[in-house]
C-alpha cells in the first residue's frame, strides 16, 4: 500500500486569514463600526459569503 498526499490549492485564503488574526482586524472593525441591526445583518452576510469561498476560515 502505498501513501499519497492530497494536496489543495486554497489560493490566498489561508494568507488573509492569517494576516487579519494579526492586524487583529475583528478588533478593530468593532471598536469603528456602530453596531445596529441592519449594519450587523450586512456583515453577518458578508462573513457567510467569504466562508463559501474560504471553508478553512
Amino acid at each position: 500500500m502505498s501513501d499519497q498526499i492530497l494536496t489543495l490549492h486554497v489560493g490566498p485564503s489561508q494568507l488573509l486569514s492569517k494576516l487579519c488574526d494579526e492586524i487583529e482586524l475583528e478588533k478593530t472593525i468593532n471598536n469603528l463600526v456602530k453596531w445596529d441591526a441592519y449594519s450587523a445583518r450586512k456583515f453577518f452576510h458578508f462573513v457567510i459569503f467569504l466562508k463559501e469561498f474560504s471553508p478553512s476560515l
